[in-house]
Formats: structure tokens, sequence, C-alpha cells
């Protein structure tokens, strides 16, 4: 031990004994072991009567301690006020009796860090798990702060580094009678709240609740016996249908608002606005609003399904892109014909023959456009290419193996494939059409110029109406 303090403590007889423990520094909590193990003669002896012992090990140091009703703080502290060995660590404990908090740090002058006001034995707050200190003053208030914004799932001790919880005795002696009632109903109410299937009475001022589920509707509150439906929260009103929403148009609601749950509390969280990092208001629990699961400084960048988002663009822009030169060239014909309508509605003539004639003539090449352009790539193509873009993607959709432009070209491939089999039954109608409609244009033509010859030209009579 070199220079280490000593003691020594005398037997009965009066003849001085060795001494039996000591400490290597002030710093070190730890005992110097000086022997062998304890005898069994000793051992079995009550631990008050133990007064003839030379010399002990570390644990049985601590265990005659322990016996005697101190814990292993005060042991260690207890050489911190002044004891250099058992007898002093005895004598010291037994007749101070204090309070485990106040004679840790009694002794020491300190400060609140938070605050920077001198602390003694009348103004501190101790927490026992981590031996911090502050004053009763900013414990008080940082209680009533967390209990007001409802953070009441735990109460760490002030210093922001520290996990260690605030005992409830500690609690109760800081916080008036009132903000306690609210704290500990805001215990039962969290525990609580965590069942799906409770359901908190209707009632202004009442606290009741009760249990039901799909079977047990009539649910009834166990404090002021109010009836009332497990799916509306109105008075019970037998077998008819609920006069409010359901749950399940309540959870439609939530999607369609952007309301999502806590992954840690259950608690329903709206975004509005911001990022995808979320912050819990109540557990303070923070999570990926995308995946939900939980956020750190990596998962901005790691987060599979923005990957699988990046990859596979939504459906409608793959068709968006499939479909825009199509729409833009059917958009280029309708304005053609806009124009030419709008040329032969200025044009001075004074025959309205001849305007008939204009027009069929004129408007004949942009329906053949529109029908060998348009129609004909549509009921040969477009469908069964929209068929199989359509498959690929909800088949590769989740895949991380082909992309969504992957999916466009094998959908394309696809399309070409199914073309044949679809068009060949369509074929022969389109063909007809064609013919029957380019036939019907041509004879209105005909008739148009002989009627310009002869006004009564193939003009039924009156009985069958005008051609």
């Amino acid at each position: 031990m070199g220079n280490s303090p000593h003691r020594s403590i005398s037997d009965p007889s009066g003849s001085s004994s060795q001494s039996l423990i000591g400490y290597d520094s002030p710093s070190s909590n730890s005992f110097t072991i000086k022997s062998a193990p304890l005898s069994d003669t000793h051992s079995n002896k009550d631990p008050g009567e133990i007064n003839d012992i030379d010399e002990l090990t570390i644990q049985e140091a601590k265990t005659h301690l322990k016996s005697l009703g101190f814990s292993s703080t005060m042991i260690k502290q207890a050489y911190l006020r002044g004891a250099t060995s058992i007898e002093g660590a005895l004598d010291l404990l037994t007749n101070g009796k204090l309070e485990e908090q106040n004679f840790m740090f009694s002794f020491t002058n300190s400060y609140c860090p938070i605050c920077n006001e001198n602390l003694n034995e009348v103004n501190q707050v101790v927490i026992p798990s981590c031996f911090d200190k502050f004053c009763k003053r900013c414990v008080t208030y940082y209680l009533q702060l967390r209990i007001e914004e409802g953070q009441i799932l735990s109460m760490p001790c002030p210093r922001h580094d520290c996990a260690s919880e605030i005992p409830i005795e500690i609690i109760k002696s800081l916080l008036p009678q009132n903000l306690m009632e609210k704290y500990e109903r805001f215990k039962i109410n969290e525990a609580l709240g965590r069942d799906p299937n409770l359901k908190w009475c209707p009632k202004p001022d009442c606290q009741g609740y009760d249990i039901g589920n799909m079977n047990k509707s009539n649910l009834t509150c166990n404090t002021c016996g109010h009836q009332f439906c497990y799916y509306c929260l109105e008075p019970w009103h037998g077998m008819r249908k609920c006069k409010s929403k359901t749950d399940y148009e309540l959870d439609k609601w939530s999607k369609k608002k952007g309301v999502k749950f806590c992954p840690n509390c259950k608690r329903r969280i709206e975004k509005r606005e911001g990022c995808d990092h979320m912050t819990c208001p109540k557990c303070r629990y923070e999570w990926c609003w995308v995946c939900g699961m939980k956020y750190n400084a990596g998962h901005f960048d790691s987060c599979e399904v923005k990957i699988i988002r990046k990859k596979n663009p939504p459906l409608w822009v793959v068709l968006g892109l499939y479909f825009s030169p199509i729409c833009f060239i059917f958009c280029v014909i309708i304005l053609e014909i806009i124009a030419i309508e709008k040329i032969i509605e200025d044009a001075d003539s004074r025959s309205n023959h001849l305007k008939k004639i204009l027009k069929i003539r004129v408007l004949s090449y942009p329906m053949a456009i529109i029908l060998g352009i348009i129609f004909t790539p549509l009921a040969f193509a477009l469908a069964p290419f929209v068929i199989g873009i359509v498959v690929m993607i909800e088949c590769m959709r989740n895949s991380k193996i082909c992309s969504s432009s992957m999916a466009v070209v094998w959908g394309w491939v696809l399309g070409i494939i199914l073309s044949p089999v679809v068009v060949v039954s369509i074929f022969l109608g389109i063909v007809i059409g064609h013919i029957v409609g380019l036939a019907f244009i041509l004879f209105k033509a005909y008739i148009a110029v002989n009627r310009l010859k002869d006004p009564t030209y193939m003009k039924p009579t009156a009985n069958y109406g005008k051609f």
C-alpha cells in the first residue's frame, strides 16, 4: 500500500491488531486486499459481532458493511467523508444515518449547471442514478415544461447527454398537487392510448373510457356510465347506421391528407410541408416519413423507397411520354381542320353548293390523314403496346433488377408480339370502314356537282324528306 493512511482496530483484550483495510489514493474508490479469505468461523458469525478479525478481503469488507444495511454507493462515498478504514466507515455510517443523496454531496461546494446558483443541502436535487445535481427551481421548471409539452413517456436527467431517469419520489416532492395529478393522468392515458380498441368517453369533462372491437360496438364509460358507439362515438343508436364517419373512413381520410402513425408511439402525425425527417412531438422519436425507418445522418441517401422511386417513375409519367408524340400529331391535324373551316366560312361565295363542294374536297384530305395516321396505328399497335407497358411495369415496379426504362422497352417488344394477334381480328373492319367512308365522300361530291346543273337532282319527294 505504500504510504496509504491506516487506522487500527483493537480487540476486546486491548491489544492492537493490524489495519483491516486501506485505500491506494483519495481518487480511488477501491479497497486494497491484505489477506486471505475469511475463515468459516468468521463467516458464520453475525456481522455485528465481528470485532477480532485481523485482515479482510475486499469482498468480505463489502459484504460486512452491506449486511449492516449500507449500499455500495454509501460505502464508497464514506471514504470521501474522511473514513480511512472499515472502523472509520462504520463510525461514520452508523453515527450519521443520512440519506444517500445528501450524504454523498453535502460536503462539496458546487453550483447548478443550468442557472449557476450555488447549491447546498437545502436547495439542491441529486439524481441518484447518475449523481448529477441541480437546484430545485430549475428541476421544477424542467418537469413542468415537459408535462406541458406532453413529453411524459420518460423524465430523463436535465443534463443533455444523460439518459438517467428522475425517480418518481423526486417528481412528487417538487411538483405541486394539481400538476402531479395531471402528470399521473397523462401517464395513465398514455398507457391506455396505445390500445387501438380503446375509446375515450365523448362526454365533456369525463376521463372515462371503454374497450371494444368490431363485435362489441356498444361501449359503456367506466366513470359516468354513458353508453356510446364504438365507431362514431355518438350516443348508442342500436343497430342503426352511424351518422358520422367510421374508422374506415377516418383511415381513408388520413391517407388522403398525408397522415401517418409514429412508428414508436402510434400517434397520428400530419405532414404539411418540410423535409422527410420527422420528429414525433410526443415521444421525440426521429423517423423517415417515406419508409418509416429510424432516421440517422446517412438515411437521406440510403432510403430504399427513394431509390426505387428514382429508378421507377410513376406510371402516368411513362404513359405520358409514350402518348406525347401521337397527341402532338393529333393536335396539329385538329388545328389544320379548324383553320380550313375558318377559311371556307370567310370565303365570298354565292353558292351554297359550291361551299359544300369545297368543304367535301378540303375535308377529305384531313379525314384521310386522321383515319390513316391516327386511328389505324391505334387499332394496329397502340392498344397492344399499352397492354404490354402496363403488364411489364406492374411486374417490375418493385424490382431492383430492372428500371422503368427497361420496362418500357420490354413493353414495346411485348406490344409488337401481341399486335398481329389483336390486329388480325379487326383488320378487315378497319379496311371496310375506310372504303365505305371514302365512297360516301365521293358519292356526296358527285351529288353536289350534279346539283349545280340541276337543283332537283336526286332530291326525294316530301314524303321521304330531303336527301
